[in-house]
């Protein structure tokens, strides 16, 4: 069984991307687990596939799809993630949009081990008001985890409400690998004033007052004067981050570097996955590529959807995640 990947896909074992066009295949997937493919909601399909009998410690995960805000501070372009003075000098504006072309940016929340995971692929480069230099620009890999002083806010519960959700952290946690930290990596592209695809740029959160990152649906931040915005059904997420290339020395807050947006939760209700610090997962926009032929309905030979029928807002294909143990 495959799938056929139609944006680029993260590996969380590599941490690439496999990239647009390509199938992915998942041999492990029994017949048994086909039947995992049938949407969760009107948008999401999960997929589990393991090599021998799956663990029984459980993750719950709430899925968002990321996409730019509409009101950074350079825009236009619209852009997800800004890291300023990235590679060459701090005076170079780096913008990064989740929305562009073959890109896929997603949030994961993890309610059981209180974790907040930002990973996949960005599209931009050097911001120099309208458009990026075409000397400096192109895809990165974005993984970033959110591991401690993670708390809920609202008076809502994910899980079981629409409305007042959200997740906020408490203070900055700067350690790499067991705080708030993560990594982006130059991929495809043209990065000619200092930075070379492959280059890996180390992050790790940083205080604003009271907080370093939140996450909600009711506060419509910076949305105001935005139509089209706003609401329960639009999250936003927003904190501020440091980086530094990786062996370097880690260096203080480079203004402006930060998450600024919003986003779309895939699934009202946990998707549960094993936990399995082994495990390998891919996620992004992808479409089931079936054995047999696909009927008008949509129906798929063992009887499961297609992703004809399982399209996001606003999207043309299907949100896809594979987790394989072993």
């Amino acid at each position: 069984m495959s799938v056929r990947v139609s944006s680029p896909v993260f590996d969380s074992v590599v941490g690439k991307s496999v990239e647009s066009g390509n199938e992915l295949h998942i041999s492990q997937v029994s017949e048994k687990a086909r039947p995992a493919l049938v949407a969760a909601t009107a948008a999401f399909v999960g997929i589990a596939a393991f090599t021998g009998a799956p663990p029984t410690a459980q993750a719950t995960d709430f899925q968002f799809l990321l996409h730019d805000h509409p009101d950074g501070g350079l825009a236009d372009p619209e852009y997800g993630l800004r890291l300023d003075g990235l590679y060459g000098s701090e005076s170079n504006d780096f913008t990064f949009s989740f929305d562009a072309p073959g890109t896929g940016m997603t949030l994961l929340y993890d309610g059981q081990s209180n974790t907040v995971r930002i990973v996949g692929r960005a599209y931009g480069g050097i911001d120099h008001g309208s458009a990026w230099d075409a000397n400096n620009v192109g895809f990165i890999d974005v993984d970033f985890t959110y591991r401690q002083n993670l708390v809920t806010t609202g008076s809502g519960t994910f899980g079981t409400d629409s409305e007042n959700l959200g997740v906020k952290t408490t203070s900055d946690a700067q350690t790499v690998g067991t705080g708030n930290s993560g990594t982006v990596t130059l991929a495809t592209g043209v990065w000619g004033g200092g930075g070379t695809i492959g280059n890996e740029y180390v992050l790790f959160d940083q205080n604003y007052g009271s907080y370093s990152f939140k996450l909600n649906n009711f506060g419509d931040h910076r949305l105001g004067g935005h139509p089209g915005y706003g609401g329960p059904e639009t999250f936003v997420g927003w904190g501020w981050v440091n980086h530094w290339a990786a062996g370097a020395t880690p260096r203080t807050h480079v203004y402006s570097s930060d998450f600024l947006f919003t986003a779309q939760l895939l699934n009202p209700t946990p998707i549960a996955r094993p936990r399995n610090l082994d495990q390998r997962s891919y996620w992004g926009w992808a479409s089931p590529v079936w054995p047999g032929a696909v009927d008008s309905s949509g129906a798929a030979p063992d009887g499961t959807q297609s992703s004809s029928n399982l399209s996001s807002p606003g999207k043309s294909r299907t949100f896809f995640v594979a987790f394989i143990h072993g």
